[in-house]
């Protein structure tokens, strides 16, 4: 079966918990609520609102970034009222080509939940970042086991709103 068409929207926020330091990895958290906006009617989205609860860890070693990531997923019900949960889990590492391009390559999987069977992908995108704020990513999704997606193609953009631990300048 194919079907085209926008997907859904995924709006959040994210608190540092731990900075990262020379010997230890940072700490965050964050909340993700997913806006239905993609087509029921095709099969590309459940129509119903999700929300995502996350813990997130990052180290840079060199140039590069690795981060992990475990989500709770508490899904609106496709098939009944109520809600549905799985677990998430995401291993990426992200490295700068120059100061405003980069890659980023990451694994990531997850458990069944209600109609959609568990599934692992692989994932490569291309970064841009236009100022301290705004940074654009597009590329590639392939599904890796037999119930995943064959292939995709993702885009986003992500805007810095508040740098909440700026230093007042004197």
């Amino acid at each position: 079966m194919k079907a085209t068409g926008f997907g859904d929207m995924q709006l959040g926020i994210q608190g540092v918990l731990e900075h990262e330091k020379e010997r230890r990895p940072g700490v965050a958290v964050a909340y993700y609520v997913k806006l239905p906006t993609a087509s029921s009617s095709k099969g590309l989205g459940t129509g119903r609102v999700d929300h995502n609860f996350v813990a997130l860890v990052s180290k840079k070693f060199g140039q590069t970034v690795v981060d992990f990531n475990a989500i709770y997923l508490l899904a609106g019900s496709a098939i009944e009222r109520g809600r549905a949960s799985s677990a998430q889990g995401a291993l990426a590492f992200s490295h700068n080509l120059s100061r405003r391009a980069g890659i980023q390559g990451e694994v990531s999987g997850f458990s069944r939940n209600d109609l959609q069977p568990g599934a692992v992908f692989g994932l490569g995108v291309v970064t841009y970042q236009v100022n301290r704020r705004l940074v654009f990513d597009g590329g590639a999704r392939f599904g890796v086991t037999h119930d995943a997606p064959r292939a995709g193609l993702v885009a986003g953009l992500t805007v810095g709103v508040s740098d909440l631990y700026r230093k007042n300048k004197k």
